[in-house]
């Protein structure tokens, strides 16, 4: 795992964090591109009706291209109709995808109400969220198939 400066949290519906631990969907789409590097751990945040986390996964690359082209190169790896594709990115000139490396679920997925008592007044965000991979008073650990990380919201 990479030992990196940040972490990140994203926001995902449930029904694609089911295809991406299924490892049928590879590329998350975003409509804006987080400021990571490749090699950083991305936790899964599962949005209503599931409101936890629940998996991990390596970011291999931050893609940036028009959406033709993006659908052209990714479409079958996004999870989504082309239509829906299309709608999502209808307003954009520049698509993003995030190329997911290794996933793995969460050994034991940790809820809102756990995340709430962890970090004091924690909301989900919206698209994604900084972490820093670190171990403070307010962290919380993940632990996925024999590894474990700290992890605590930026000061």
């Amino acid at each position: 795992m990479n030992t990196a400066s940040k972490a990140l949290l994203l926001s995902i519906r449930p029904e694609y964090t089911d295809l991406i631990l299924a490892r049928s969907k590879t590329v998350e789409l975003r409509r804006r591109p987080p400021r990571v590097s490749p090699g950083t751990l991305v936790v899964m945040y599962a949005s209503q009706p599931t409101c936890a986390l629940v998996g991990a996964f390596i970011l291999e690359e931050v893609l940036a291209h028009s959406p033709a082209k993006l659908w052209a190169d990714f479409g079958p790896q996004t999870g989504v109709t082309r239509e829906r594709f299309m709608d999502y990115f209808a307003d954009r000139d520049v698509a993003f995808g995030l190329r997911i490396g290794d996933v793995w679920p969460l050994d034991t997925k940790i809820s809102l109400s756990s995340l709430r008592r962890s970090w004091d007044q924690f909301h989900p965000p919206q698209s994604y969220r900084y972490l820093s991979p670190r171990s403070t008073e307010h962290s919380i650990r993940i632990r996925f198939e024999g590894r474990c990380a700290d992890l605590a919201l930026p000061d």
